[in-house]
């Protein structure tokens, strides 16, 4: 199994917007993995993570390429 973390450092005061993006690109792209959202709320503040899980890096792989052939214009 791999697990991919990704952990996002956010402005002060924009951990909803940030939530609410990421939620949004999640449905836009229709993945129906499981995701799991983290917010933190001891140590580093203003952080966001996210996790999904995977069977094997062939996969994770195919993930990736669904996602860029599929990624909102606005992202680089």
């Amino acid at each position: 199994m791999i697990v991919h973390r990704m952990t996002f450092h956010i402005k002060p005061g924009q951990a909803q917007e940030a939530l609410a993006l990421l939620v949004a690109e999640s449905k836009r792209i229709n993945w129906p993995r499981p995701q799991r959202l983290y917010a933190s709320k001891v140590g580093r503040s203003n952080t966001l993570s996210a996790e999904t899980e995977f069977a094997d890096l062939g996969e994770y792989d195919q993930y990736w390429k669904d996602w860029s052939a599929n990624r909102s214009p606005r992202l680089p």
